[in-house]
């Protein structure tokens, strides 16, 4: 076990001088919103919030479903160690990290074998594809969902009501980091079929009223908290699968598993932070990215089944990451978004530990082993170098979105998210050409409508902007109560140009709304103070 703790330490400092350069990033993407936002961690409310509101410190009645108490409470400490800087958020990510390498090499090195265990840690490390879940500070959910669920899973192969117990805790805290961890139960069963464990799963079956009863706690503390079991609102913007029929749906979904997911974990290269529609969207029959991820899925399918008798430390880290990627693929249920970078962070660990079991086999068939574990090098050193290009991405919203614009200019999103980037720094024209951009890629998007009217009242043309805004309300209402932003903006054009009384309305019709938004408050007391006046 001493030798096996020192690899664990030094994995760990590769992964740490993996993500050094990423310590330095600031707060981008939805970090505005999560951290700088976020009563929980800016210190309005108590930590013990964490476990009444959503992870965007939101109550229950303005929730979009997630309930990560564990999540949300290492954020909050983070937030009162720095007094609002990235750094410590940064810092405990990279850590975070570290300790998932470490964690993967001890749970897994007794089901596929040292060499594999090794090897697929040392990749993880370095492991570009899911590199958004350490440099973005939102991430954090994925690292702790990951981290309790490898450490649960090397307790729950070890025999004894203490083991039992750990891996109970275990369970709780994975699903309290991230409700997706609801699937870590199933992995655990998928290796026990597939790689059994020293004990006998008959001998230690009554740990799973343990685990029950972690999963019952979880849900009752999520409806205590948010008033739903299960519920996670899904709107068309983030995920475009949602109005499309059953099988373009399921055909989206799995063109989505094979570009851009697939193309990502085998082009170190290849950046993707956000996808939308058209980029990512419902399929038809004649798509050929379709049908390359219905065979994928066939493939993670049936590949444990014929690897159980040959290679079952290979056939178990398959089902591992086939298991933890269900509840990202859309395939069975919707998510809230269609792609995601960090989402394929969980299922890591299986893909890397299924690699290098790949590139053992390979090796003890070779006649000169060596050139697989060269291969099996080269690819390491490449998703190390990418992990540095994207260091930079992380600096600021700016970069992020114009490389996410860069790699996907079908997405309505990113198009979005560039516009608004390149408005709060002056550039008047890009934000036009992108807001229109992402108007045009996705009608509906009253986001965009708004932006665009932002824009236009700026550059003088009144009557365009009033259009637009109208048009963004419209789609607003269509979808519910419109987002609070869009009624900022809404009336701070309104209150621009005199319409104090419409403004006012507007304003305090949302603060019913939303009463702890402080930029509402703030916006409602000089618009009264104006109307007043007047």
């Amino acid at each position: 076990m001493r030798n096996a703790g020192a690899r664990a330490a030094v994995l760990a400092a590769v992964a740490l001088l993996a993500y050094a350069g990423s310590v330095q990033g600031g707060f981008a993407y939805d970090d505005p919103f999560a951290i700088q936002a976020n009563p929980v961690v800016t210190g309005e409310a108590s930590l013990v919030e964490a476990f009444a509101r959503d992870y965007w410190g939101r109550p229950a009645e303005r929730t979009n479903g997630s309930w990560r108490p564990v999540a949300l409470l290492s954020l909050g400490l983070d937030g009162r160690v720095g007094a609002g800087s990235p750094l410590p958020f940064h810092l405990a990510n990279v850590l975070l990290h570290a300790a998932v390498v470490a964690a993967t090499y001890l749970a897994w090195r007794r089901v596929a074998g040292e060499t594999a265990a090794v090897a697929g840690a040392l990749l993880l490390a370095v492991l570009a594809a899911p590199s958004e879940a350490v440099q973005g500070i939102v991430g954090r959910a994925d690292l702790l969902a990951t981290l309790f669920g490898t450490i649960g899973l090397a307790a729950h192969r070890m025999p004894g009501r203490a083991a039992a117990a750990f891996a109970a805790g275990c369970l709780a805290l994975a699903l309290g980091s991230k409700e997706s961890a609801a699937a870590v139960p199933l992995a655990w069963v998928a290796l026990d079929l597939l790689a059994p464990a020293d004990s006998p799963p008959a001998r230690r079956a009554g740990r799973w009223a343990l685990y029950a009863l972690a999963i019952a706690t979880w849900a009752a503390g999520r409806h205590l908290a948010l008033g739903s079991f299960v519920a996670v609102s899904i709107d068309p913007i983030g995920n475009p699968l949602l109005d499309a029929a059953l099988p373009g749906r399921v055909l989206g979904a799995a063109a989505t598993l094979a570009h851009p997911y697939l193309t990502g974990l085998v082009v170190p290269t290849r950046r993707l932070y956000d996808c939308s529609a058209a980029e990512c969207g419902p399929a038809g029959p004649g798509d050929p990215l379709a049908w390359a991820g219905i065979a994928l899925v066939a493939a993670v399918v049936a590949a444990p089944f014929l690897l159980r008798r040959r290679a079952p430390g290979a056939a178990a880290a398959i089902a591992w990451a086939g298991m933890l990627m269900l509840p990202a693929s859309n395939l069975l249920f919707l998510g809230p978004t269609v792609y995601g970078e960090r989402l394929l962070y969980a299922t890591a660990p299986g893909i890397c530990v299924a690699a290098a079991a790949g590139t053992a086999a390979l090796a003890r068939r070779l006649p000169r082993p060596g050139i697989a574990w060269t291969g099996f090098a080269v690819l390491a050193l490449a998703n190390a170098a990418a992990v540095q290009a994207r260091h930079p991405d992380w600096s600021s919203s700016d970069a992020l979105f114009e490389a996410g614009v860069e790699a996907a200019p079908r997405s309505a999103k990113a198009q979005y998210n560039a516009a608004w980037a390149a408005f709060e720094r002056g550039d008047l024209a890009l934000a036009s050409v992108r807001a229109r951009e992402a108007a045009r890629l996705h009608a509906d998007y009253p986001e965009a409508h708004a932006l665009l009217g932002g824009v236009l009242d700026v550059t003088g043309r009144t009557a365009e902007a009033d259009a637009a805004f109208t048009v963004a309300l419209s789609a607003a209402r269509a979808r519910g109560a419109p987002p609070s932003d869009l009624v900022l903006h809404h009336a701070t054009f309104l209150a621009r140009h005199g319409r104090y009384a419409e403004a006012l309305a507007g304003v305090s019709a949302q603060r019913a709304i939303d009463p702890e938004n402080p930029r509402l408050a703030d916006l409602e007391a000089r618009v009264r103070a104006r109307t007043e006046r007047r």
